[in-house]
């Protein structure tokens, strides 16, 4: 194995280390960075064998836009509000890549009680917050590796698994159906570490641009970031809410291909990737050019058609 990546090893060894010493990441969640790096090493190294290669081949971003839709303790109603970022994808070889993705965005619910002195629900409590989330992680073609390797499929699904850190800033607020009604609002900000799957979808429309649309559960390992981790009874005693929050966004976005790929197709898909190819690029020229001018017919041969 090259020595810069037992160096490297030996470096993200010790940052999981510092970092699960200091409690932002559970002991048991360093492994799977490590996972990640291990399965990444081979395909990085068989990459470097080719001189003519550069970290851009093969790397693409993509901004995405969507919703997000928030499960943990103030639920109740208005789960869903938006969110925004850009993805990152380095192929490491013909079905999995490297990941990396950047979202952010705003999340809200409400708490609804049903007390036995009313007969319809009231408003307990509320919050919103503001988040950033940024995680590491693989992607998995799972056409590309059982029926071949094939840059112009027209769609070509993927699943992802990744993880990282989430930053908040989250207020709860208190209304007349808290069992404490004079109870000041919550106010908790903080970074949490994550986990993130789901699948994805790409279309290809050339051999620079594509679409793709995403569905990402996030599990994070913390139970702040509705600013509700506990509430109180009139009695004066604390209780503690479920651990842990999840939430759920749906994504769609355009991707740019920065450099071709170094792998080839598998021979079999040769002809009809040159078909596919030929046929974006004309028409991507089509829409350049100006339709040519209809010729007039001589008035000497209208005439004699009309005399007929």
């Amino acid at each position: 194995m090259n020595f810069q990546f037992i160096k490297l090893f030996h470096i993200f060894t010790l940052f999981n280390y510092n970092l699960t010493k200091i409690r932002l990441m559970p002991s048991g969640y360093k492994y799977f960075f490590t996972l990640i790096l291990l399965l990444s090493i081979p395909f990085v190294s068989n990459a470097q064998y080719n001189r003519k290669s550069s970290f851009w081949d093969g790397f693409s971003v993509s901004g995405m836009m969507g919703i997000n839709m928030f499960y943990g303790d103030l639920v109740s109603n208005s789960r869903t509000n938006f969110s925004g970022g850009f993805i990152g994808d380095k192929e490491f070889n013909t079905y999995l890549l490297g990941r990396f993705q950047l979202m952010g965005g705003k999340m809200h619910g409400q708490q609804m009680n049903d007390w036995s002195y009313t007969d319809k629900e009231i408003l307990s409590a509320s919050f919103t917050n503001s988040y950033v989330d940024a995680s590491l992680g693989l992607t998995f073609r799972p056409l590309d590796l059982f029926l071949g390797y094939y840059q112009q499929r027209p769609f070509n699904p993927y699943i992802f698994l990744q993880g990282g850190m989430i930053y908040y800033n989250a207020t709860e607020e208190f209304h007349e159906g808290y069992p404490v009604p004079d109870a000041p609002d919550r106010i908790r900000s903080g970074v949490s570490p994550l986990i993130q799957f789901g699948p994805g979808l790409s279309y290809w429309i050339n051999p620079r641009w594509s679409v793709r649309a995403e569905l990402n559960g996030t599990y994070v390992f913390g139970d702040e970031i509705d600013a509700h981790k506990e509430w109180e009874s009139p009695d004066g005693n604390t209780h503690p809410t479920k651990g842990n929050d999840y939430y759920y966004t749906i994504t769609a976005g355009i991707t740019y291909l920065i450099n071709n790929s170094i792998w080839k197709n598998d021979p079999k898909y040769n002809r009809k990737a040159y078909l596919s190819t030929r046929s974006a690029s004309r028409k991507l020229s089509s829409r350049k050019r100006y339709k040519p001018k209809r010729k007039h017919r001589p008035k000497s041969y209208r005439r004699s058609r009309h005399r007929r």
